[in-house]
């Protein structure tokens, strides 16, 4: 009977996947489960009309990355320009500028990316999966502190404006705090639909159209033609190999793997040493803003970062099996959108007003294709066979603490645990120039600025990482997760 290890962003989504798991499912039904519970019980974190990446590997199976990431709209419509969305200014981190409302909302693509995955690894029927998690969200869940920590930091500025958020969130005016019952009215209905339906209700179908209509009437541009159209991709993963480990992250033309398997390569001389991780990040963050960011062909420009140098709210979920499957994924709304389209309780994301991740301006996006992204889900294997699947939320956090978790479970003593909770550092690039976030614990010799934090501050993402050789999980402190090591 197989040992499963579950690392989730809440403990609500880790008995969740237990659950799951006892009732017969696969690591990818879990894997699957637990994303879509994290995506819709985190909110202002997540939500699920959110997109992301899954990266999974097993018996017979080479890791794939399946993108269903989330899509610019606006295929068919009259006047793509005439979206509206609105600028607001949050306490978040050294304060962090978005547009929110259903102007800012892209094409989600996660619900589509999970049904690929189980399509061909799940066992449970995708009605009884969908149907269990509808039955616990239904019941209320509750509030994150993860959740809780993001909505005091400004989360009123966006989810205050539509009353039917408003009135989950902050009933009187007064938010909800951690361990409060959260109720999505009309949530649990829709999820039984897509269960019962498909994926297809939401592509194309009648909970589309409910979706695009209440999206309309606030100023949206996101079409029917335009879910009908998105379809969810395998890529070959980005292969790479650190200290004689080999790893399988997320490829482009999303960006997160390439500067992940980038900062790898760069620390691989100094794998402990946090002067040379700052260093690592300077040189592929600066190649990346110039490479990349503004790029429209991102997968060349990923090719010519790497080759560059080499020559000089997001949720995570990891799962691993001990008959060897070990699966990822990380799934993004952006900040939330605070938008929720009709009675639905689908709350919906913000990416196009992710202005840090959006650098091309609004007339240089095509309708369709997928937006950048910086998540890089990973799966890792040594040469003992000791496997890892690892991944992290945290905006563009998300590839500085993956890579600084990998170097400390490769090259120093294996212990999971602190390589997930050891001080982070991460390279911020503005418009002023750059500056480096450094968490307690930490000391770094740089001529750059230096901006210091308190202890497992959020900030820095919120790794969740499970492992087989031995059966183990470790969930973030930063982000108060869930782990659960369970045998079925």
């Amino acid at each position: 009977m197989p040992r499963i290890a579950i690392a989730a962003p809440s403990p609500f989504c880790a008995r969740l996947g237990a659950d799951i798991a006892e009732q017969g499912g696969s690591a990818v039904d879990i894997l699957v489960g637990v994303s879509l519970a994290a995506t819709v019980s985190e909110p202002g974190v997540c939500c699920p009309g959110a997109g992301g990446f899954l990266t999974i590997g097993g018996p017979g199976v080479n890791p794939v990355t399946i993108d269903g990431y989330l899509a610019v709209p606006g295929l068919g419509h009259p006047d793509s320009a005439s979206r509206t969305s609105h600028r607001v200014t949050m306490e978040y981190g050294a304060g962090t500028i978005t547009e929110v409302g259903a102007g800012s909302v892209a094409v989600p693509g996660s619900i589509a990316a999970f049904h690929s995955a189980w399509s061909r690894w799940g066992r449970m029927p995708w009605e009884d999966l969908l149907i269990h998690v509808a039955d616990a969200v239904d019941s209320g869940f509750p509030m994150s502190s993860a959740a809780d920590r993001y909505l005091a930091a400004g989360g009123d500025l966006i989810y205050t404006r539509d009353q039917r958020v408003a009135d989950v969130l902050f009933p009187g005016g007064v938010q909800l705090r951690t361990g409060e019952s959260v109720v999505i009215p009309g949530l649990g209905a829709s999820l039984r639909q897509i269960g019962v339906e498909g994926p297809a209700t939401l592509y194309g179908g009648e909970l589309g159209r409910m979706v695009v209509d209440g999206l309309a009437s606030d100023g949206g541009i996101m079409t029917l033609r335009d879910l009908a159209d998105y379809q969810a991709q395998d890529r070959p993963s980005l292969t790479g190999r650190f200290l004689g480990w080999e790893f399988a992250t997320n490829p482009p033309p999303a960006i997160g793997g390439v500067t992940l398997t980038a900062i790898l390569e760069h620390i691989e001389g100094s794998p402990l040493d946090p002067n040379s991780w700052v260093r690592a990040q300077e040189l592929v963050f600066g190649l990346r803003r110039r490479l990349l960011d503004n790029s429209a062909d991102r997968v060349d420009g990923a090719a010519r970062l790497l080759a560059a140098s080499r020559s000089a709210s997001t949720v995570a979920t990891a799962v691993a099996s001990d008959d060897g499957w070990v699966a990822a994924a990380t799934m993004s709304a952006g900040y939330g959108s605070g938008v929720s389209p009709g009675e639905t309780g689908m709350w919906m994301n913000n990416s196009l007003g992710e202005l840090e991740l959006n650098r091309r301006s609004q007339d240089e996006w095509t309708a369709g294709e997928r937006l950048p992204s910086n998540m890089a889900p990973t799966v890792l294997r040594s040469g003992n066979g000791r496997r890892v699947a690892i991944s992290s939320p945290g905006a563009d956090r998300i590839t500085s603490a993956i890579a600084i978790t990998i170097a400390l479970l490769v090259a120093g003593d294996g212990d999971l645990v602190l390589a997930v909770e050891h001080p982070r550092v991460h390279l911020q690039f503005d418009e002023s120039g750059s500056m480096v976030a450094v968490e307690h614990g930490l000391e770094v010799e740089t001529d750059l600025e230096v901006r210091h934090h308190e202890p497992h501050d959020m900030y820095f993402g919120g790794v969740v990482a499970a492992a087989i050789d031995p059966v183990e999980a470790h969930a973030d402190s930063r982000r108060a997760g869930g782990v659960l090591i369970i045998e079925v």
